[in-house]
């Protein structure tokens, strides 16, 4: 990385992305301070910031549902997603802090739009970004965003295509699914942790003015989620039991991924996808 040591404080530390990136940013000599539930009040976070010289912030955390179903959810998203980084924001510009990096994602942008959020959730992040905007126009606070798209790979304990194609696999279980024509953009952990420190390294660098800035981390390549099932029964030899066409497709299903973000500077995938399918799951027996 070639920088000086660095704190850091991090939202989100205990999710899979932020433990992977805890963990590089460790290893290549970064002090990294986990911003947890009980820290999540204005007190103690000023508190966390004060009492440490912390370089910049990076923002993971965040509540996710798909579909709110009811208002019930309604506070809980707004105080995950908007209130709790909005303060962090507020103190750090207080504090003289350096730069904080968001994480954005891909359902802000249904059909392709510069804004279209597919889901409430997609909404508050969004709403989020909005607020970072204003405390970039009234302090020196600098302010970017790093947009995600699907992530996988190892000590992933989230329901999420590729553990459940695994668990059917094993078991038997049959899973019915959309017809499988949307195409999917899938991110190795290794890739996406690699993102955040080109991204550190330009914001500590000042090579470029990126305040405001959008970035993307983009797979190397994007398949159909028909051809991704086959992908992973190629690389593995696992066999998922899916019915193809027994679910619809959800409302606003996001069919193409977002096309338009800038890759962030300086950063490449290293590990392909099959790499990473391989390393995550094993490889197919001979």
């Amino acid at each position: 990385m070639g920088l000086k040591p660095l704190t850091l404080l991090i939202t989100g530390s205990t999710g899979f992305v932020g433990s992977h990136l805890i963990r590089q940013l460790n290893a290549l000599g970064h002090h990294s301070i986990p911003v947890t539930r009980t820290h999540a009040n204005p007190h103690d976070l000023e508190a966390m910031i004060q009492s440490n010289s912390i370089d910049g912030i990076i923002h993971l955390a965040s509540h996710y549902v798909f579909d709110h179903g009811n208002a019930d959810q309604i506070p809980t998203l707004i105080a995950s997603n908007i209130e709790l980084p909005t303060l962090l924001l507020d103190i750090a510009s207080r504090h003289k802090i350096k730069w904080f990096i968001n994480t954005g994602t891909f359902l802000q942008y249904y059909d392709g739009l510069a804004y279209n959020p597919v889901n409430l959730y997609a909404a508050t992040k969004q709403a989020f970004e909005t607020m970072m905007t204003y405390y970039t126009k009234t302090s020196s606070l600098q302010c970017t965003t790093i947009v995600l798209h699907n992530t996988f790979g190892p000590e992933d304990t989230r329901p999420k295509l590729f553990n459940l194609w695994a668990e059917s696999a094993r078991t038997g279980k049959r899973l019915t699914m959309s017809p499988g024509f949307q195409w999917m953009d899938m991110n190795y952990i290794d890739n996406v942790v690699d993102a955040y420190v080109a991204l550190i390294t330009l914001l500590e660098t000042h090579s470029t003015d990126i305040t405001d800035q959008i970035f993307t981390v983009r797979a190397e390549k994007r398949v159909t989620l028909k051809a991704l099932a086959q992908l992973f029964s190629d690389v593995t030899g696992l066999t998922p039991s899916i019915e193809w066409g027994a679910s619809p497709y959800r409302d606003r299903e996001t069919m193409i991924p977002w096309e338009a973000g800038i890759v962030v500077p300086g950063w490449t995938p290293r590990v392909s996808l099959e790499e990473g399918i391989r390393r995550t799951f094993g490889e197919r027996k001979a």
